[in-house]
């Protein structure tokens, strides 16, 4: 046959001629592989693994409600602190120091604002006329190592009791709320727990506008009074809307979220004993008992809400080396590539700084679908 062309290569030779022997190897090869069955793939998948910027704000409000049950008794101690407070059941009467039963909770009640650290991992395909996205292994820290702050406050109920040192009544039976320092929120993390497909579409100026749903296992641990409360992983979703870019191989996000959530667990944390409670007097007013309280948790209660901006950077993975085009297929267009850098390091595989018979074998090696 005479005059037969190689379009893609722009190699145009006629039967008979004579040919140098890298480009007999070159013509010899692909006639061989293009003959092979290669992998159906009219589109690839492209996958970014990426990070929130120092730009992203999450705004967090958090709601702790911790009820237990325990004693108050008088921080009076004959040896130690003879001038101290004594408690003693009922109105009037009795002796000693006395433990005096209670029923209580603790409520966190606080927020954050903060720039959160995260990552996950962005797929993205083309599917006829459409693109089609997910997120996997989405991880957010919301706190970033920074505590937030929130005011404790207790409230209280009791049975009557009277106090020594200062001389006062406590009548019992209604609840009390007393303000009760400050606590930190230490911990606030979400991560995914399943599957989140994005919806992808063109928009107006360029670009693209995206939604999606994260499923995730939301944590949080406070910590207050030495204590440290574990609230339970509670399942959420965490919406995402935005616009995206690609440049080369980076894509842009930007995205909004608004996510709340809220559990009731039975509490595992050990008893606490003799926490100092600095308690007012009821009759008459002004003065302090000072008090030292044990009890056990039963349970935590939590809700939580959380809104702000995710902004994303994300780099595209290279899976296979030897898919020199990046189409997601190892072929005979990268088998064209490698031939035409022979001698350069314009298509080595294997790093070693040049392009040989190793990265034909390494090319070889990976046929088919990336």
């Amino acid at each position: 046959m005479v005059g037969l062309s190689r379009r893609k290569t722009g190699v145009l030779f006629q039967e008979g001629a004579s040919l140098d022997p890298l480009m007999q190897s070159k013509t010899l090869l692909v006639g061989l592989l293009v003959a092979l069955p290669l992998a159906s793939h009219a589109f690839a998948a492209d996958s970014y693994d990426c990070v929130l910027a120092p730009t992203s704000n999450l705004v967090t409000t958090l709601t702790i409600d911790v009820p237990f049950t325990g004693t108050l008794i008088g921080n009076y101690d004959a040896v130690n602190l003879p001038t101290g407070t004594r408690t003693i059941p009922g109105l009037f009467g009795g002796s000693g120091n006395n433990p005096i039963p209670y029923t209580a909770s603790f409520g966190v009640d606080g927020g954050t604002n903060t720039s959160p650290d995260g990552a996950f991992r962005f797929t993205v395909e083309q599917v006829g006329e459409q693109l089609v996205g997910s997120i996997s292994g989405l991880s957010i820290d919301a706190l970033d190592g920074v505590p937030g702050g929130a005011d404790l406050s207790i409230t209280i109920n009791y049975s009557t009791f009277h106090t020594v040192a200062p001389n006062a009544i406590y009548p019992g039976g209604f609840p009390i709320t007393l303000p009760f320092g400050t606590a930190n929120i230490t911990t606030l993390t979400l991560v995914q727990a399943a599957a989140a497909p994005m919806i992808i579409t063109p928009a107006k100026g360029g670009g693209y506008s995206f939604v999606s749903a994260v499923p995730v296992m939301i944590t949080i641990t406070a910590d207050a009074m030495g204590q440290v409360f574990e609230v339970p992983s509670v399942p959420g979703v965490l919406p995402l809307t935005g616009m995206l870019s690609f440049i080369g191989d980076t894509v842009l996000m930007s995205a909004t979220t608004t996510q709340s959530s809220s559990t009731t667990q039975p509490s595992t944390a050990p008893g606490f004993v003799d926490q100092p409670l600095a308690l007012p007097t009821v009759i008459p007013t002004g003065g302090t008992a000072n008090l030292l309280m044990s009890g056990l948790i039963t349970e935590l209660s939590s809700s939580q809400s959380t809104t702000g901006t995710l902004n994303v950077t994300g780099t595209r993975v290279i899976f296979c080396a030897a898919d020199l085009n990046q189409d997601g297929i190892v072929n005979a267009a990268d088998l064209m590539i490698l031939f035409d850098g022979w001698d350069t390091p314009s298509a080595d595989i294997d790093g070693n700084g040049t392009t040989n018979a190793q990265d034909l074998t390494a090319l070889l090696n990976v046929w088919g679908a990336c």
